[in-house]
């Protein structure tokens, strides 16, 4: 965008001829309104609901390919209306598969509700968010998704969710003293915050799998199923931390995986604690 406004622009159309499926000129039955003039004014038209108006947008989220317009014909015509600007325009790349362009004409192409309907939405949405930077273009395939599913997903984040609840059901019948203090849980959530205003997804997200990780080390460091024959004040106090740490990250998951960042909330803060259900099945 910057490349084309230092070469300088040009006076824009706003009419082109022979368009049959454009909106007329009035005065000029051969013409009809440039469609990027036409369309793009809906956003303004389009925000008023109810009494209320929406505009300006906080964020517009386009493709690469119409960024152009968005970026730099689109406030021109704002700037002459004298109406305000969107607040941010965020750009995100295009994906290929399997290495290769999606393309109908060459059969390259895969419908997403295919893999929805075998991995669950959750772990699509997780699977597309962590494997491609959003402002940048990427590839994506089923062997990459299965590997998101079983290694980040099914392994990571669902087997600490499995172990802590199971161990906490077994050896304290489901409830952890509320006058148990955990040990320190240093979870800097502002660092996620801050990545998900800046559009970097695929950064909060690892950012919060090392939260899942620093779960999964403690209840193998402490040896947390040993620890109810040795040491059950100990094996209270980490479990509530683990617990902690199920919380926080779910609570931040909220708007990646919400089904089941939810699923995880209602687990870990329930009065009695059961076995958590396998919160993403094996898939043959």
């Amino acid at each position: 965008m910057l490349a084309m406004l230092e070469d300088g622009c040009t006076d824009l159309a706003a009419t082109r001829p022979n368009v049959k499926w454009g909106i007329p000129v009035p005065w000029d039955n051969e013409q009809t309104i440039y469609v990027w003039v036409d369309a793009l004014i809906n956003y303004v038209t389009g925000a008023k609901a109810e009494g209320q108006d929406f505009w300006p947008a906080d964020v517009h989220v386009i493709g690469p390919d119409i960024a152009k317009f968005h970026c730099i014909i689109w406030p021109a015509l704002l700037l002459a209306a004298d109406l305000p600007l969107p607040k941010s325009v965020a750009i995100h790349g295009f994906l290929t598969l399997n290495h290769e362009k999606i393309s109908k004409s060459t059969g390259n192409i895969i419908d997403p509700n295919d893999w929805v309907a075998k991995f669950g939405a959750d772990a699509v949405r997780y699977f597309l968010l962590r494997e491609v930077p959003f402002d940048a273009h990427g590839d994506v395939s089923e062997e990459k998704l299965r590997a998101r599913y079983e290694g980040d997903l099914a392994n990571g984040l669902g087997n600490l969710v499995s172990r802590v609840t199971t161990l906490i059901e077994k050896n304290l019948d489901g409830v952890v003293p509320a006058a148990v203090e955990p040990t320190a849980v240093a979870l800097n959530e502002q660092d996620v915050n801050k990545l998900i205003e800046e559009y970097k997804f695929h950064e909060a997200l690892a950012k919060i799998w090392e939260w899942v990780a620093e779960g999964n080390k403690i209840v193998d460091e402490n040896k947390l199923w040993e620890l109810p024959k040795t040491d059950m004040d100990k094996f209270t106090s980490v479990s509530k931390e683990v617990l902690l740490i199920l919380e926080i990250t779910a609570k931040n998951l909220l708007p990646f995986i919400p089904e089941t960042a939810q699923k995880i909330l209602d687990i870990v803060t329930a009065e009695k604690i059961t076995k958590a259900e396998p919160l993403f099945p094996r898939i043959d």
